[in-house]
């Protein structure tokens, strides 16, 4: 009982001090320690010190090793135009494969088997000698990101198509559509998707109501012999522009050797590919047309060898293959190295991925669009190689009490070539306008935008520092702040502007995260927008207008009072606060020294204009270092 009252008081404790910490990092906390400390002896000010800022401009940025790749013709108002292309060496998704039932050194002892039984009338014997692997299709599977339409009330219609979805509705008829879309809730042969099938007799089918092709397999369910799986619906994340548009995608194999290691560090280290690199590929695409995004997954109807069950709806000899929803391309019919792979079954090339590597190169994905950009998931990305062979199988297993009758068959298997190892963005852009890459200090317009785009440097001091030799080394700093306010008059000027949920602030000369990062205790909470929202670079928008402000109080406590290095700071767009990795880049200044940037920079596409330190802004939104500090 002693422990249980500790525990509470403990408990009890702590979250006096957590709400007394959160409070102190309040939007109005330049008056921390007023009630504490102002008693006369003490006074909370505020100070404000110019800092100096320049737009710089990336010229190029490592762009292999991402979480996540852009894919599509994108234009931003103020920035223009980029392409983004997508080059991926190939992996099998098993080394030294084997196609069919046997590999090739079995289908070479079963043609002397059958060569010696030949020979003999008295033995009789079915071997495959030679499967005979046949390409039957190719597809290419690059997966979203998504998640499936919720049903919130689990009423089985899904909230895009509920009127009321935070309501469970009835279904008077258990015809399988709830009474707010059904026409006769008391009719169960209504026919809500048109297909064809009355409602009732699809909920007895297993198949969807609300679907008129539930497998999306192309055939309506009243002309569809066999539907096993349904499909489901996603909300697609991270695509930008118009999705409802249709694009041009194009397939090539690329012919270049895509190098693992890099030979300049005598194979030691991984090779570090950039966003203007550039490859050479086949002349003959692989696939070139239009394409149009669709929300549903995949499903993938395959034979079994099972028996179907003739007293239940579905069919047990049908496999259903579900894949996820996302770009999904049947390659040319007439592609022959695929049917070359088959055909290299045994062979050195297939032996390791090393050796595979070399032989097929890898792709190139690119795309014409009129604006249309896609975040993509690359690293689950695979090809899928569909054929037949030959197989024996008794073809009268599923006739009761008939006789075995073993024959070679046509068979049907599929092989996966996964997009793996090295995977590559590659980006062109625009020009952009001659006041985001002009070299000059404090500008009136402060430049960011993500990808191989602009970043902002900063001086907080001046390098003499004559500014800081005027602060007092007895001053208090409560709490340092960078507040970027949003040009919205400039960006009125452009349409559909999109800015960044997220900004970074950035230690340029040690490449590293500010001391004050690593010193927000609200951390990582598993969300971009909420993780490290002390530190902050959140896109906020009030009464005071849009803005982004940063904490920096320890970094300034440091310099200060610690006579720690004045660095420069980089302010870069982020998708990701909680990503903290870096990676080589080089910028337009300095075009032959390597620079670490922030890696999650470069998957974020957005970008915006801030106002500068410049004493034509307006004072309320001008750049400057504010302190709050108490002196005595």
């Amino acid at each position: 009982m002693k422990l249980k009252k500790i525990n509470v008081l403990i408990a009890a404790f702590t979250a006096v001090v957590i709400v007394f910490m959160v409070s102190s990092c309040d939007k109005d906390s330049n008056t921390i320690g007023a009630e504490i400390l102002g008693n006369g002896n003490y006074e909370t000010k505020k100070a404000a010190f110019d800092v100096i800022a320049y737009n710089r401009k990336l010229k190029r940025v490592r762009t292999n090793g991402l979480s996540h790749y852009q894919l599509g013709s994108y234009v931003h108002p103020v920035y223009g135009r980029t392409k983004s292309k997508i080059v991926s060496q190939l992996q099998l998704s098993s080394s030294n494969p084997r196609f069919g039932v046997y590999t090739a050194d079995k289908e070479l002892e079963n043609y002397e088997i059958n060569q010696e039984y030949a020979a003999d009338e008295t033995k009789d014997t079915v071997l495959v000698d030679d499967e005979m692997e046949t390409i039957t299709g190719v597809y290419l599977n690059i997966p979203f990101f998504s998640d499936q339409v919720a049903d919130s009330d689990g009423d089985g219609a899904n909230d895009e198509i509920d009127p009321e979805p935070e309501v469970f509705n009835s279904d008077a008829d258990g015809d399988g559509v709830i009474a707010p879309l059904d026409s006769n809730d008391n009719d169960e042969n209504t026919d809500y998707d048109g297909d064809g099938v009355k409602d009732g007799d699809e909920s007895e089918n297993g198949t969807s109501p609300y679907l008129a092709d539930s497998d999306n397999d192309g055939i309506n369910d009243a002309d569809d012999s066999v539907v096993n799986c349904s499909v489901s619906k996603f909300e697609l994340d991270s695509i930008f522009g118009n999705r409802d548009e249709s694009f041009t995608i194009k397939i090539s194999r690329v012919t270049d050797y895509i190098q693992s290691l890099d030979p300049d560090t005598n194979f030691q280290d991984g090779k570090m590919y950039f966003s203007d690199d550039t490859f050479n590929v086949d002349p003959t695409p692989l696939f070139e047309s239009n394409y149009q995004l669709t929300e549903n997954n995949y499903i993938i109807e395959r034979p079994n060898t099972s028996c179907d069950n003739d007293e239940t709806a579905e069919d047990e000899s049908i496999t259903c293959e579900t894949i996820p929803a996302g770009i999904r391309i049947k390659l040319n019919d007439d592609v022959s190295i695929f049917q070359e792979i088959l055909n290299k079954e045994g062979s050195d090339e297939l032996f390791s991925n090393d050796n595979f590597e070399e032989y097929f190169r890898g792709l190139m994905i690119e795309v014409e669009a009129n604006n249309l950009l896609m975040l993509l998931n690359v690293s689950d990305a695979f090809i899928s190689m569909e054929y037949t062979y030959k197989r024996v199988l008794d073809v009268n297993r599923c006739e009761e009490d008939a006789e075995e009758l073993r024959e070679i068959v046509d068979w049907y298997d599929s092989f996966r070539i996964e997009l793996s190892g090295q995977i590559i963005n590659l980006f062109e852009d625009e020009a952009y306008p001659g006041e985001v890459t002009i070299d000059e200090e404090n500008p009136d317009n402060l430049y960011v935008k993500g990808g191989s785009g602009t970043y902002v440097e900063l001086n907080l001091f001046d390098e003499d520092k004559s500014v800081l030799d005027t602060i007092p080394s007895t001053w208090l700093i409560n709490e340092a702040n960078l507040v970027f306010h949003v040009n919205k008059e400039e960006l009125a000027n452009y349409s559909d502007i999109e800015n960044p949920s997220r900004l970074y602030l950035y230690d340029l000369n040690n490449e590293a995260v500010l001391i004050d990062y690593n010193f927000d205790f609200i951390g990582n909470t598993g969300d971009n927008n909420t993780s490290y929202s002390i530190y902050g670079g959140i896109f906020e928008d009030n009464d005071t207008g849009p803005k982004y402000k940063f904490r920096i109080t320890e970094h300034i406590n440091r310099i200060i009072r610690r006579d720690s290095t004045n660095t420069r700071l980089g302010l870069f767009v982020t998708s990701n606060i909680r990503n903290v990795v870096n990676v080589a880049s080089n910028n337009t200044i300095e075009e032959e020294k390597e620079m670490l940037i922030p890696q999650a920079s470069i998957i974020n596409p957005f970008g915006t204009i801030l106002y500068g330190a410049n004493g034509n802004v307006p004072e309320e939104k001008r750049l400057r270092l504010e302190i709050y500090y108490t002196k005595p």
